[in-house]
């Protein structure tokens, strides 16, 4: 919640939840502030098939994310593409329980997928799997925060990011199992990586 002043008393006052939200085949291009937002949601949330590319032009502190996800939400994201941001694509903090799956991030300066607890006592499962995520200036996926549930991290592909795969050692408990990651994208063996198209040629090692 946050706190206002009403009558001359200083009270907290918390946003309205919501409940059922799915957000899919959409395309969001070239969007002056965040191509999309997700706050208290926690129940029956979904965001899937969505195209979201080159964001956060004005360059809007705090307002740059590929998709932010936050305020308790508790959702499935899946299947959707990100391409060309300043900040990070996938920014997930705050959250309760969380899929992040079959996702594509490519080229977004700070971190491709980002994930940390915010402090908030969710005890928040995040499940981190088959997601690619490709050339993030920083790093590819990061999470951190001791206030996480159990999570994981399986068979994601990382490559050409800044630091790889980064999982903070106070998570009490986290698997890391089966991911790919790379310095060069291009031993990989997509179609056109210039072309942003991330299929996979037959004799790709993945």
């Amino acid at each position: 919640g946050r706190e206002y002043t009403c009558d001359g008393e200083k009270v907290l006052l918390y946003p309205h939840e919501h409940r059922g939200a799915q957000i899919h085949d959409n395309l969001i291009e070239n969007t002056g502030w965040d191509g999309a937002q997700i706050g208290v949601t926690p129940q029956d949330c979904a965001f899937y098939r969505n195209v979201i590319r080159n964001v956060g032009l004005e360059g809007e502190l705090y307002q740059q994310q590929g998709l932010q996800v936050g305020g308790g939400s508790a959702c499935s994201i899946w299947g959707n593409v990100l391409i060309t941001g300043p900040t990070n694509g996938l920014f997930i903090f705050g959250i309760a329980d969380t899929d992040i799956y079959n996702n594509l991030v490519v080229g977004f300066e700070g971190s491709g997928i980002y994930i940390n607890d915010q402090q908030l006592d969710f005890d928040a499962k995040v499940r981190v799997v088959h997601n690619t995520v490709i050339s993030a200036g920083d790093r590819g996926i990061v999470a951190f925060g001791e206030l996480l549930g159990a999570s994981e991290a399986r068979n994601n592909v990382v490559a050409g990011t800044g630091e790889l795969l980064a999982v903070g050692k106070e998570i009490p408990e986290v698997v890391l199992e089966g991911n790919i990651t790379a310095e060069d994208p291009s031993t990989l063996g997509f179609v056109d990586i210039a072309g942003d198209d991330f299929h996979l040629l037959e004799d790709s090692p993945l």
